[in-house]
Order: C-alpha cells, then structure tokens, then sequence
C-alpha cells in the first residue's frame, strides 16, 4: 500500500495567526473565516496533492490508503490556553459544514482511485488539545458522525470479508410488563424488567430476568449442556459459548412450552 494522509485545518488557529482569529471572533466572523480555510484545505488535497500521490501509487502497482484524515482542528501551544478558543474550535468542529466537507472529501478521495480511509478519530471529548472525536461521548450523535456512517455505506470497498465479519451483539432491556426478549446469533445482554419475561438466549450471552417469574428459553442443542453456580449466576455451558443466567426461575428448550425450575443455588 502507500499510505498518506488527509487532514484540513492545520493552520486555523495556530499561534502566528491568533491576534486575527481572536479579531474575528470578536467581530463574529470566525466561522466564515475557518471554513474558507478548510474549503482551500481541502481543494490543495483534491486538487493537487491526492492526484500526484494517486499517479504514484499507480505507477508503481500499490494501493492508495489514507492512514489518518478529517478536521484537524487544534490550538498552538498559546491558543490552546485560551477557553474562547478552545470553546470556538469545539463548536465548528462538529459544525454541519464541516461535516458536508469531510464527507464531500471523502467521496473525492473514492473519485480518485483511493480506497482505505481511516477518520481519525470516533469518540472522545473535546478539549484544549483538540475536538478530534467524531462522537464526542457513547451516546452522541452529530453531523460529522453520520457523514462517515454513510460513506462506510457507500465509500470504496477495498477488502471482502464474509458475512457477518463484524457482526455484533446488542443490549436488550424489559420494561415493567411482561416482555418476550430475543437475541442475536452474536453475544447479547438480555435484561428482563418487572414482568413474567421469557428471554431466547443463545451461547455467548449474558441474561438477567429482573423481577417477576422469567423463563430463559435455549436452542435445543444446548439441552444437556454442563450447569454450575458460579457465586449468583448460573453458568450454562463452557469455554467462550457459555452462557450466565441470572434472576431466571425456569428454563425451557426449542420450542417447548414446558419448563423445568432453575437447578437451586448451593447455600
């Protein structure tokens, strides 16, 4: 491979140019003035420095990668002790313009024969030494976040994988009524609420029926599976495919309706 990079907005707020910034920001005008400065950014990359590496990579029979890129957004040394800058940068950072120009940069690197393209980074706070994360916290959602969801959707496709290469579990959560809970063939965490629940688990996850009278439903090639108490859970299986039960009064297999009690818990 030959890898570059593909970065816009080294030189926004470095400290040479900060009496200008602090100016426009008292004028209001920083804004307009930081995404003029990615647009060029971002047309030298398009324009002039991707082709040339492009030709070369061609040349020489490699594929292009970029190994880091997006809003390269951080103060200098001076800047970054300034809250109203770091304030201004974290607040563009995860502007909608930006995000329209990361993704339209993308798709012009896609244009020009490029493949792998690593966004650095997905989540992690905002700060003085820069608001690099995509997702600012595990429950945030921002313009620049779906942007790189829908190019992974539509970028260039560089590696097959089977499917189901990245395949993952998920988190389900009973309310206070009685609630059938299903999993996936990935590893889950299944949690009952305050109803009679029956929860269908499969190997790799984790359960906990909650309150009420909850019934664990299993495949039936796990009938005759190895169970032991480890401390409060129920341990159903072994090695990476065992499952641990807790809060589960009875325990049912295929499409049986009817259920055997939980082995009881050694006092």
């Amino acid at each position: 491979s030959y890898a570059v990079t593909g970065y816009i907005g080294h030189d926004v707020a470095r400290d040479d140019d900060l009496p200008e910034l602090r100016r426009a920001l008292a004028r209001g005008t920083a804004a307009k003035r930081v995404l003029d400065m990615l647009r060029a950014d971002a047309a030298d990359l398009t324009g002039r420095l991707w082709p040339y590496h492009a030709r070369v990579a061609a040349r020489h029979g490699l594929r292009l990668v970029m190994y880091e890129g997006g809003p390269h957004l951080a103060a200098g040394a001076e800047g970054r002790e300034e809250d109203a800058i770091t304030d201004f940068l974290t607040e563009i950072s995860h502007a909608p313009e930006v995000a329209q120009l990361v993704e339209a940069l993308f798709e012009s690197w896609s244009d020009l024969g490029g493949t792998q393209v690593t966004a650095y980074h997905d989540i992690g706070g905002p700060s003085r030494w820069g608001s690099w994360g995509a997702l600012r916290h595990i429950d945030d959602d921002t313009p620049r976040w779906q942007a790189l969801m829908r190019y992974n959707r539509s970028g260039a496709d560089w590696e097959s994988r089977a499917p189901g290469s990245f395949a993952d579990g998920m988190t389900l959560s009973g309310g206070a009524a009685a609630e059938r809970l299903v999993g996936t063939p990935e590893e889950d965490l299944l949690l009952g609420g305050g109803g009679n629940d029956i929860v269908l688990a499969g190997p790799g996850d984790r359960v906990d029926g909650g309150a009420g009278h909850d019934r664990l439903l299993l495949p039936e090639a796990l009938r005759g599976a190895p169970m032991a108490w480890q401390g409060e859970r129920l341990e159903i299986g072994q090695g990476r495919g065992r499952i641990l039960v807790a809060g589960v009064e009875e325990i049912a297999y295929g499409t049986e309706t009817q259920a055997q009690p939980v082995p009881e818990r050694p006092r």
